[in-house]
Formats: structure tokens, sequence, C-alpha cells
């Protein structure tokens, strides 16, 4: 369960986190306004129906991963 940090990680927007531009433009390409928007999918749906990078998903993993969060990624 997330806690109240986590859920503000969540939340925030992908303007205001520390990424590449490149994840950025993925993101917000995808429909996608906050870290939570796209975790309600599984990486292969990321790549294949939301047009995202494999950069950006190894970016997203690292993120997660440097937050405690990598269990928010689906399988």
């Amino acid at each position: 369960m997330p806690g109240q940090r986590d859920i503000l990680m969540l939340h925030k927007p992908i303007e205001d986190l520390n990424v590449s531009e490149a994840f950025r433009m993925d993101f917000l390409k995808a429909g996608f306004e906050t870290l939570s928007d796209a975790l309600k999918f599984d990486a292969d749906t990321l790549v294949k129906e939301k047009g995202v990078s494999y950069h950006t998903i190894t970016e997203l993993t690292n993120l997660l991963s440097k937050e405690g969060l990598e269990r928010m990624l689906k399988d």
C-alpha cells in the first residue's frame, strides 16, 4: 500500500518530475499527466499500445526503483 509520500510522487505532474525530455514527451504523447496514469498499464501495453519507447520504460523503472516504488509497475 503506497504511503502519503508515494501518493504525492505518483500524482505529481510529469512536468514537475526530474526526467528526460524524451520521457516527458513519450508520456504526454500517450496522454499521461502523472506516473499514476501510466501505472494503470503493464510495460508491454505501454510500449505496444501507448507508443512509449523502451528507453522511457527503462527510465520509468529506474525512477520507481529509486523512489522505492518498483512494485507499482505491473508485470
